[in-house]
């Protein structure tokens, strides 16, 4: 077995295959961000074992803005939970930890929550810690399933529900949109509110990723509306396993009307019923306010990974 830089077509059938071949690994996703982007594939002869794609900053190694998963994805060969499958994706991770080492000056990822064995990474130069070693971080995001009726909030936090039941009866309409304009003026409002400038790479990476997606028809942005005036615009990347939440903002001076949660059910309801989501993965529980804002609609808590060096 040995890593090679991986062509676009080998690329995109391996992510076409993988239980860890998301959106965030998707050359359309990847190419948006407008920075320079690094294939490598794991082989053995004419077979692709696995892969791993990431941004290249000088001599790191690193994610791209918004990016939840960017570490391993396995082929299909090596997907399952007895033995040699698992012994498979062992071995090639151990391939991965020491190639990744041995080429960049810094490396940081994080898994797909479906990988959960990072041990070849935690145990590289395991007694010769002064060559270095990974560092492992446990992170989290909630995972709910857009069963019919979750709209109702039955599995929503208490407080949540109410707030859910209480906006129908509102002014509030969520539309599907195509305006990334208040897209971005919500976003920049609700950092300005917190004394925060966003950095334009980052307001150029939702305009690029969003313009993409929306066109390519991997992606769907909504818009609620209070009487007519815009109060929260948010955006989801879409694959064959889900949706996933990427990125969302609210008017800061109409918190008091709870758009963000209408914004968030009325999705729900037309990621399940239109584009046909059977999950929707909040991208990350991982902060008090926005954590359990996220954790309050009843999804299922899953660790994934980070890994650093």
């Amino acid at each position: 077995m040995k890593i090679v830089q991986g062509d676009p077509r080998r690329w995109d059938e391996l992510i076409d295959h993988s239980t860890q071949g998301t959106a965030f690994q998707r050359r359309s996703f990847l190419e948006a961000c407008g920075q320079q982007v690094v294939y490598l594939l794991c082989v053995k002869g004419d077979n692709v074992l696995a892969g791993m794609s990431f941004f290249l900053e000088g001599a790191n190694a690193v994610p791209g803005y918004f990016q939840q998963y960017s570490g391993l994805v396995f082929s299909r060969s090596l997907q399952g939970n007895s033995f040699t499958p698992q012994d498979k994706r062992f071995k090639v991770s151990q391939i991965f930890a020491e190639y990744l080492a041995g080429n960049y000056a810094s490396v940081w990822f994080q898994n797909h929550w479906s990988v959960p064995d990072i041990r070849p990474f935690d145990w590289h130069n395991y007694h010769t810690p002064e060559l270095g070693r990974y560092a492992i971080t446990v992170r989290y995001t909630s995972i709910l399933t857009l069963e019919a009726g979750v709209e109702n909030g039955d599995g929503f936090a208490s407080v949540r529900r109410r707030i859910a039941r209480n906006t129908r009866t509102k002014n509030q309409e969520t539309q599907p949109s195509a305006d990334l304009d208040i897209l971005l003026a919500l976003y920049r409002k609700t950092f300005s509110r917190q004394g925060i400038d966003v950095p334009s790479r980052e307001l150029e990476t939702i305009q690029s990723v969003g313009m993409r997606c929306l066109q390519e028809g991997t992606g769907a942005l909504y818009l609620t509306t209070d009487a007519g005036r815009p109060g929260t615009s948010s955006f989801f990347l879409l694959d064959r396993h889900g949706a996933y939440y990427l990125f969302g903002a609210s008017d800061p001076d109409m918190r008091d009307l709870e758009t963000g949660t209408r914004n968030m059910v009325d999705a729900m309801t037309h990621l399940r019923d239109v584009h046909h989501c059977p999950t929707l993965d909040f991208v990350g529980v991982n902060s008090p306010g926005r954590g359990w804002f996220k954790a309050s609609f009843g999804g299922t808590t899953v660790p994934y990974y980070g890994i650093s060096r």
